[in-house]
């Protein structure tokens, strides 16, 4: 972009772009720290559970701890395990 004219006209072309990708920045920073946070307290609450039942369509399909389930390599280990595989493609 070239700008000719007052430092006003440059001034007030250029503050409303700044200004938007500064929120927008912002936006997304503060989205992602609430996921992380999230996923955070999701996965102490898990571990720390005395016992997790894994419903399906089909009813109950395991229950037992964290770690039974996760060592069991059933469908819990996988919906678990899937949360922190690359999704980046």
């Amino acid at each position: 972009m070239i700008y000719e004219g007052g430092s006003e006209a440059v001034f007030n072309a250029i503050v409303p772009e700044y200004l938007g990708g500064v929120l927008y920045g912002a936006l997304c920073e503060s989205t992602a720290s609430e996921q992380a946070a999230r996923r955070m307290a999701m996965d102490a609450a898990s571990k720390n559970a005395d016992e997790i039942i894994v419903l399906t369509e089909k009813g109950v399909q395991e229950r037992g701890t964290h770690d039974e389930l996760i060592e069991a390599g059933g469908f819990y280990a996988d919906l678990y395990n899937s949360q922190f595989e690359d999704v980046t493609a």
